[in-house]
């Protein structure tokens, strides 16, 4: 398991709708923007919250949180 930046201070931060970019194409985390893909194929909720589950290169793989 490779240990980088994101890995270690960004798995487990949850983001929400004021994290997103307007057109949902980048999601902030701690200041940074970057490519995200919701897990289970799920499509963008605004109204969801969401956690880092886990990330491969600059894309963050989120978890929508029920």
């Amino acid at each position: 398991m490779t240990d980088n930046l994101e890995r270690r201070f960004f798995l487990g931060k949850i983001v929400d709708q004021k994290h997103f970019s307007n057109d949902q194409s980048l999601v902030e985390v701690a200041g940074i923007w970057y490519r995200y893909q919701i897990m289970d194929n799920l499509n963008y909720d605004s109204h969801a919250q969401y956690e880092v589950v886990d990330n491969a290169g600059n894309t963050l793989y989120l978890k929508q949180l029920k």
